[in-house]
């Protein structure tokens, strides 16, 4: 069963969370952050009630590589990949991490998802604010997010051949990325494209496949790593599949994701409206009776932020990574 490999992959991950914990004080400072960040993180009273227990999916502080899973484990109608931007590392925001795919899991149960379940994926040291500019971190990032995008998505696939995206056994797939984790993303989705044709393409060939790409606060990508993606779009016996459905969302006086892509020379990620993606304007007002408010600025927290409870970007984040 897809269940059995994750839950696998939890004991592993948390006979080496419990490893530490016992030589903690012999740990260097940076992996005694991660450390702590994710025990507190997995904690039950360390969050609202009303959010979902929280699992440790994957754990290795000296990558680091962090994954936390919030949700339904055993048969989710769709996985949301949540992929932090700047200055949130697993050594800086474990928990703030994990809280925030707590609060998209929330957002999209409130919309009506089954089983959802969204893995907060923390797998990189973010680079300084001076090294957003390059895309050598995210390329980095973007190989590790897809050996693990992929690895995961066998074990659904390999139990779900021949039924429809959005079964118990082929979930709706997306990547949420915000600020200096859109690169990331778009570096995975590039990777993943390719290994859907020359890994295992003839047995499991949609094994790779991404459903949705989720972006706000984009600092853009390399124009030739979307290129990647558009050029080895899956060609299935029904046709040409024309990769992820991309929605990209953007936040009143966010000044640091147009800098960022100016001054790095990265372009924005297309939008084909055409194949149903779209761009949210949330920094407007919803309509009075939703109750929700405008985002305002580049970060995911804070009360007005892409990712806070309560706001238009959340709202059309979770709405973004449906089917």
């Amino acid at each position: 069963m897809a269940a059995d490999g994750l839950i696998h992959r939890s004991a592993v991950a948390l006979r080496a969370l419990r490893a530490e914990m016992a030589v903690r004080e012999t740990l260097p400072e940076r992996r005694r952050r991660v450390l702590d960040g994710t025990v507190h993180a997995l904690k039950p009273d360390s969050m609202d009630a009303d959010y979902a227990a929280r699992t440790l999916i994957d754990y290795d502080s000296a990558t680091p590589h962090v994954v936390i899973a919030v949700g339904e484990l055993h048969a989710p109608t769709q996985v949301t990949w949540q992929i932090a931007g700047m200055a949130m590392g697993p050594a800086q925001a474990a928990w703030g991490a994990a809280r925030e795919a707590a609060q998209l899991h929330r957002e999209q149960r409130h919309l009506g998802a089954v089983r959802p379940l969204v893995l907060s994926w923390q797998g990189y040291h973010p680079p300084s604010p001076l090294g957003v500019l390059s895309s050598r971190i995210a390329a980095r990032a973007g190989e590790r997010l897809a050996e693990h995008v992929w690895t995961t998505l066998l074990l659904w696939q390999c139990t779900g051949a021949g039924r429809g995206a959005g079964t118990a056994l082929d979930p709706w797939r997306s990547l949420e990325a915000h600020s200096y984790g859109v690169p990331v993303a778009v570096r995975a989705l590039g990777l993943l494209a390719l290994w859907s044709r020359t890994r295992l393409e003839r047995t499991v060939p949609s094994a790779g496949r991404i459903d949705a790409l989720v972006l706000s606060g984009s600092v853009g990508a390399p124009h030739h790593w979307w290129g990647t993606v558009s050029a080895l779009a899956e060609r299935s016996e029904r046709g040409l599949h024309r990769g992820p459905r991309v929605t990209e969302i953007r936040a009143r006086r966010d000044l640091l994701a147009p800098l960022g892509r100016v001054l790095s020379g990265r372009r924005r990620v297309p939008v084909d409206t055409a194949q149903g993606g779209q761009i949210v304007q949330a920094g407007s007002p919803a309509s009075p009776e939703s109750g929700l408010i405008p985002a305002v600025g580049h970060d995911t927290h804070g009360g007005r932020g892409y990712r806070d409870p309560g706001t238009v970007s959340l709202r059309a984040i979770a709405g973004a990574t449906q089917n």
